[in-house]
């Protein structure tokens, strides 16, 4: 007569695994939305070269000012204020989604390593906070990064030059935007603004720089969150 076998049952107290789900389509929304910014991005830096072209042409003493070219190219000037305005506006919606990310990126880093020392809020909070936005930001995108890539031994990897590179050129945007809006209200004639445009050039290459970037880190993150949730690795 054979034995009966009875299922062993799981103990109650038995540990639960987190729940964690990656932001996969949160990723994927935030990269196509990162690109239609770059886009406008591209067509602002398309008018900085016509309001250059223009602008030398004309004596540098002509009245001029940094926004608003129309009373200097009329019609011509007013719409080379439209890809600024549209830029704008699609910035907006583009921070709003890039910030839901990073919280989004952060938490599911949480669940994977405890040990994670920038908690999902402050990850998006320290880039409004002066002097710490210098560092804190890129120390939670740093962690998120080798978390994803490696939960159980995350402190031990190497940060990825692509994140410096990006880091680098969102501090050394904000420093040339502030520049050049601090000084755009003193441009008042075309020798000026025309020096201006150039920076502005300059500040919107480093930004579409730094978008291609930030596109590549998310793309990876995302990846590398989903892959690390399919093998259930967990600390």
């Amino acid at each position: 007569m054979s034995a009966v076998e009875t299922p062993i049952e799981a103990p109650l107290d038995a540990p639960k695994r987190p729940a964690v789900r990656p932001p996969t389509g949160l990723g994927k929304a935030t990269v196509i939305v990162l690109w239609i910014y770059g886009a406008t991005l591209a067509l602002e830096l398309l008018s900085q070269v016509v309001a250059m072209q223009q602008l030398s042409g004309l004596s540098p003493d002509t009245a001029a000012n940094l926004f608003d070219l129309s009373t200097t190219l009329g019609d011509l000037g007013a719409m080379l204020a439209l890809p600024f305005l549209l830029r704008l506006a699609v910035m907006i919606g583009t921070i709003i989604l890039v910030a839901v990310w990073i919280y989004q990126a952060n938490a599911t880093a949480k669940k994977l390593a405890k040990n994670k020392e920038v908690s999902p809020a402050w990850a998006v909070g320290w880039y409004f906070i002066p002097i710490a936005n210098l560092w804190k930001p890129f120390q939670a995108m740093d962690e998120t990064w080798k978390i994803s890539t490696e939960p159980m031994r995350w402190k031990t990897q190497d940060t990825p030059g692509l994140l410096r590179f990006w880091w680098g050129l969102w501090l050394g945007g904000s420093f040339v935007g502030n520049f050049l809006f601090r000084l755009g209200g003193s441009a008042t004639n075309a020798g000026n603004v025309l020096e201006l445009r150039v920076v502005w050039g300059l500040y919107d290459v480093m930004l579409i720089a730094g978008v291609v970037c930030l596109i590549r880190i998310v793309g990876e993150i995302t990846k590398r969150q989903a892959a690390a949730v399919s093998r259930n690795v967990f600390d």
